[in-house]
């Protein structure tokens, strides 16, 4: 009766097959379908990015490199020769960096607006700058962003029983579980490939805990997938529910 009941689960069609887009199903439909991002890689830069001057050059780097500005002869180009390239206001420029970069940043763009330097002979230059600056966004890194802290709490309450032995088990010696800071990238290998692995037995004890019933239910849905991954999204949330309500039970 079992076998029979699975027969159809196990379709090319069937709810197995369904079901293991799911994830990227729910949050298709929860974000829908946007544009890719793309990541920008500079050659290796001869600047001084621990000043604001340097930071400032590899900044303008990633702006030319981006379709921001460009060199050349142009009514907006200043005496360094560069100029606003036009539709650049339909782009965003997203940097990633420490706190200092972020620093060195703002004050480069500060020292723009210095009535001191505006009014020489690279007035136009700096108004190109001041300009496509407006399209900037600083995010901050790893470090001020929360995933390095981050990290070091859960290494201080998962460690010892639980990521340790895992880290025993797969033989990675190069991992400081009580100091995340000295082996900072092993450290977040190993507790997001945990949590991947956790995500993925959790959802598998979703999909083999779904009744006969909710079974049928979904063969119904079949034919229609946006209603199918709905109600899916639906019964995985009320799963968690109760997990984390078993949870709680248990520390309580």
């Amino acid at each position: 009766m079992i076998v029979a009941g699975l027969k159809d689960c196990r379709k090319l069609d069937g709810l197995f097959a369904t079901a293991r887009n799911f994830q990227a199903e729910a949050v298709k439909k929860w974000r829908g379908t946007a544009p890719k991002a793309e990541m920008l890689c500079l050659p290796v830069s001869p600047e001084d990015e621990t000043t604001t001057k340097g930071s400032g050059s590899v900044i303008l780097d990633f702006l030319r490199y981006a379709g921001f500005i460009k060199a050349g002869p142009g009514h907006h180009s200043g005496p360094l020769g560069l100029s606003w390239i036009e539709g650049a206001n339909d782009k965003w420029c997203f940097l990633v960096g420490d706190g200092l970069t972020t620093e060195r940043y703002r004050t480069f763009q500060d020292r723009l607006g210095d009535p001191c330097s505006s009014f020489l002979l690279d007035f136009l230059q700096s108004s190109v700058f001041s300009k496509v600056f407006d399209r900037i966004a600083i995010i901050p890194g790893d470090l001020h962003g929360g995933h390095f802290h981050t990290l070091s709490v859960v290494f201080q309450l998962f460690y010892g029983g639980f990521l340790q032995p895992i880290q025993a088990a797969l033989r990675w010696k190069r991992i400081n579980g009580h100091d995340v800071t000295q082996t900072y990238q092993q450290c977040s290998r190993l507790a997001l490939m945990v949590l991947e692995e956790c995500e993925r037995v959790l959802y598998d004890a979703f999909v083999f805990g779904i009744s006969a019933t909710e079974v049928a239910e979904l063969g119904l849905l079949a034919a229609t997938p946006d209603a199918l991954a709905e109600r899916l999204v639906l019964m995985f949330e009320s799963f968690l529910a109760l997990k984390v309500c078993f949870f709680r039970q248990m520390l309580s």
